[in-house]
């Protein structure tokens, strides 16, 4: 159960996922273990899947960081003096 323990915790930290303080004491462990005793990758992702859905971003997350289109300058410079006009 250790085990199970450790590698939930394990993943969860690859994950950038934090913890809530007490939510591990309150899994039962035994439900992350697979058929051989081992902890189980599948059983494990599961138990952290809510998490890694609350990670996501509900709205574009690059939107008020500069130009967001194309440049609408002129292509070249144009003379207003009236000397100048043809």
């Amino acid at each position: 159960m250790r085990l199970a323990h450790a590698e939930l915790r394990v993943e969860a930290t690859r994950a950038g996922i934090d913890l809530p303080d007490g939510f591990v004491e309150l899994l039962d462990l035994s439900k992350l273990l697979g058929e051989d005793g081992e902890p189980s990758a599948d059983a494990i992702g599961l138990a952290l899947q809510p998490f890694q859905e609350l990670k996501k971003p509900k709205f574009i997350q690059n939107l008020g960081l500069g130009r967001q289109g194309p440049s609408y300058a002129p292509a070249a410079h144009v003379s207003l003096d009236a000397r100048e006009r043809h």
